[in-house]
C-alpha cells in the first residue's frame, strides 16, 4: 500500500506533540538546538548545523568566512556611510566575494564551501551581516521564495541574492508596480488587486510590520531539506527534519510534510527496521481528528495480520506494541490494545492455546464490548473450554461473563454457546452422578431455549442428554422419565433416540 495519508487530512493536522524527541544528525545539531532551546540561540551555528552532518569544523569554517566579510566593510569607516550605501556596500560584497552560483536544492553552508547557494541561504547571509551592523530588517516569505527588505531609517531596500543586477533597489511606487505584476503572473495575487486603487494595502500585506526573523529562517531550510529528502524517497529524513522546521516555527505546512514523510514510510511496512515502532506511535500521535484515527487502527490491523498470519513473528510484533505506551491520546490506546488483544487472541486460537488466547479475548473485550467479531469470537473460545472441560464450574462461568460483558446477553452466538455448554454440561454431570448440577444445568438449557427459541442445538445432542436424564428419572419415577422425553421432543423433534426411548418407557 502506497500512500497511507489521505491529502485531504494534511492541512488540519494538531500541534501539540510535534518536534517533542528531535533526533539529531549530528553532535553540532545537537549543540545548536540545546543553544536554541536554552535562550541563547547561535544562528550561524542553527544555519550551518541544518546540513545533515555537518560538523565543528564546518561551523568554524563558516563562521571565520562571515568574520573575514564583516572585516572586508571596514566597519570603522562603515559606520560613516548613508544607509543606502551601507545597504549597497553589503549588497555588493556578497555577490562578488561568496555567491557563485543559483542552485535551488541548496543549504546554507554550501555557500561558503562552493558558492552555491539559493533564496534562503543567501538572505540569511544578509541578515547574519545586518544583525552585525545593528540595521533593520525584515525577511519577507512567499509561495517558493524567500528575500530581505532592509528597513534603515525607514527605508525598504529589496536585497534579492538571486537577483545580481536588480537584486539591490529602493522599493519605489515604479519598483512596487513591477513587482506586483510579477506576482500576478504568479498567482500569487489575482489581476483585481493588480488594478485595485488600494496600492498601500497591498504593501502591507506583501511586507508585513511584524518581521520574520532568523528562527524562521532557519526553519524554511529545515523544511527545504525536508523537501529534498522526500522527492529522493528519505522518507524518514523528511520526517525528522519537517519536525525540526515545526519545533523550530510552528507551522501546518511544516506539520503536514511530517505526516505525509512518516505516512509514505509506514506504507512500506518494513517492520524489521530499528525503531519502526517509535515511528508508528509518533505518526499515531500526530492528529486528533476521527479519520486519522481509523487510518492508524487500520493500519495496526493490517500490522497485527502480517507478523501474526502472513510472516509469523510473535516477538515482532510485541515490540512494536511497546512502544505504543507514548501515545497521548487514550481513546486511541484502548483501540490499538483492542486490536492487538483480540489479534494475540485470534493466532492463540488458531494455535491450540485457548486458555491463553481467553485471557487475551477479556482484555480485548475490556476495551470494547460492542465488538461483535470479538464478542463471537470469544463465545466460540468459551464453548471450546466448555468441551475440553477447562471450567468445573460452568454455570457459574457462564454467569460471570454475562456480569463482566452485560452485551453479551445480546447476542444470539453467545445464547447459542450458553445452551449448547448448559446441555453438554448436564449430559457429562449426570453421568457422573452428579445430579444436582445436572438438573441446574437442563433448567439453564430449557430457560434459554423459551427465552430464545432460535437457538442453534444438535438434535443429537439434546436427544443424548433427555434421554441420560430420562433414564436417571426413570429409577424413582416413570411418569417423571416420560415427562422428560416429551421436553426432550418438543426442543428436537423426530429424534430418533428420545423416540426410541418414548416407546420403551410406554411399554
Amino acid at each position: 500500500m502506497r500512500h497511507l495519508v489521505p491529502t485531504a487530512l494534511l492541512f488540519i493536522i494538531s500541534v501539540s506533540t510535534f518536534g517533542q524527541n528531535l533526533k539529531y544528525s549530528s553532535d553540532l545539531e545537537r549543540q545548536a538546538f540545546e543553544g536554541y532551546k536554552s535562550g541563547n540561540p547561535d544562528y550561524i551555528m542553527m544555519l550551518v548545523a541544518a546540513s545533515n552532518g555537518a560538523t565543528d569544523g564546518d561551523y568554524n569554517l563558516t563562521k571565520a568566512k562571515i568574520e573575514s566579510l564583516i572585516t572586508a566593510l571596514k566597519p570603522s569607516k562603515f559606520e560613516g556611510y548613508s544607509s543606502s550605501k551601507k545597504i549597497k556596500k553589503v549588497f555588493n560584497l556578497v555577490q562578488s566575494d561568496l555567491l557563485v552560483k543559483y542552485q535551488l536544492e541548496n543549504q546554507f553552508l554550501e555557500v561558503f564551501t562552493s558558492g552555491k547557494f539559493n533564496c534562503v541561504s543567501s538572505t540569511a547571509v544578509y541578515a547574519l551581516l545586518l544583525d552585525n551592523f545593528k540595521i533593520p530588517y525584515q525577511i519577507i516569505e512567499v509561495p517558493e521564495h524567500v528575500y530581505l527588505v532592509a528597513q534603515p531609517d525607514g527605508q525598504n531596500i529589496v536585497m534579492e541574492g538571486t537577483d545580481a543586477q536588480d537584486g539591490y533597489m529602493k522599493l519605489t511606487e515604479g519598483v512596487v508596480k513591477k513587482q506586483l505584476g510579477t506576482l500576478a503572473s504568479m498567482k500569487v495575487i489575482t489581476e483585481d488587486e493588480l488594478n485595485s486603487p488600494d496600492l498601500g494595502d497591498i504593501l502591507n500585506d506583501l511586507y508585513p510590520s511584524e518581521s520574520i526573523g532568523l528562527i524562521q529562517l532557519v526553519a524554511i531550510q529545515y523544511y527545504n531539506q525536508s523537501i529534498y529528502d522526500y522527492e529522493a524517497e528519505k522518507y524518514l529524513n523528511a520526517y525528522e527534519n519537517a519536525v525540526k522546521a515545526n519545533y523550530l516555527f510552528s507551522n501546518p505546512r511544516y506539520r503536514a510534510m511530517a505526516y505525509l514523510s512518516i505516512g509514505d514510510y509506514l506504507s512500506f511496512r518494513n517492520y524489521e527496521e530499528n525503531n519502526y515502532g517509535k515511528y508508528f506511535a509518533a505518526f499515531a500521535d500526530m492528529d486528533t481528528t476521527k479519520h486519522h484515527y481509523e487510518v492508524v487502527e487500520a493500519e495496526f490491523h493490517q500490522t497485527c495480520y502480517s507478523l501474526l498470519v502472513e510472516n509469523p513473528n510473535r516477538n515482532l510484533l510485541d515490540s512494536i506494541y511497546a512502544e505504543f505506551d507514548s501515545i497521548s491520546s487514550a481513546p486511541l490506546k484502548e483501540n490499538l490494545d483492542f486490536r492487538y488483544n483480540l489479534s494475540i487472541a485470534a493466532y492463540l486460537t488458531v494455535s491450540g492455546y485457548h486458555k491463553d488466547a481467553r485471557q487475551s479475548f477479556v482484555k480485548a473485550l475490556r476495551h470494547n464490548t460492542e465488538n461483535t467479531e470479538a464478542l463471537a469470537a470469544f463465545c466460540a473460545n468459551i464453548l471450546i473450554g466448555a468441551e475440553t472441560g477447562h471450567f468445573p464450574e460452568v454455570l457459574d462461568t457462564l454467569l460471570k461473563y454475562e456480569e463482566m460483558f452485560p452485551t453479551l446477553k445480546n447476542l444470539n452466538a453467545w445464547h447459542d454457546a450458553s445452551a449448547n455448554i448448559s446441555l453438554m454440561y448436564c449430559y457429562h454431570q449426570m453421568g457422573a452422578g452428579n445430579v444436582k448440577n445436572a438438573t441446574l444445568a437442563l433448567a439453564k438449557f430449557e430457560d434459554l431455549m423459551e427465552a430464545y427459541p432460535d437457538i442453534d442445538v444438535m438434535n443429537n445432542n439434546i436427544g443424548v442428554t433427555y434421554c441420560r436424564v430420562a433414564l436417571n428419572k426413570y429409577r424413582s419415577s416413570k411418569s417423571g422419565a416420560q415427562a422428560i422425553i416429551k421436553k426432550g421432543l418438543v426442543y428436537a423433534p423426530g429424534n430418533p433416540d428420545l423416540l426410541r426411548m418414548q416407546r420403551v418407557f410406554s411399554q
